[in-house]
C-alpha cells in the first residue's frame, strides 16, 4: 500500500515539529488520528 499525500503531510509535520501532539496541534486534528497515520503508513 502506498502512502497518501495526507499521510506524508502528517509524517512531515510530526519530523519537524519533533513530537505527535505539536503536529497534531498544528494541523487541526487529534493526536490519536495523527498517530494512526503514521502507524499506517509505516505498516504499508
Amino acid at each position: 500500500m502506498r502512502a497518501t499525500s495526507e499521510e506524508i503531510a502528517i509524517f512531515v509535520a510530526v519530523v519537524e515539529s519533533g513530537s505527535f501532539s505539536r503536529a497534531a496541534e498544528q494541523l487541526g486534528q487529534a493526536n490519536s488520528a495523527v498517530s494512526r497515520a503514521v502507524k499506517s503508513w509505516n505498516q504499508s
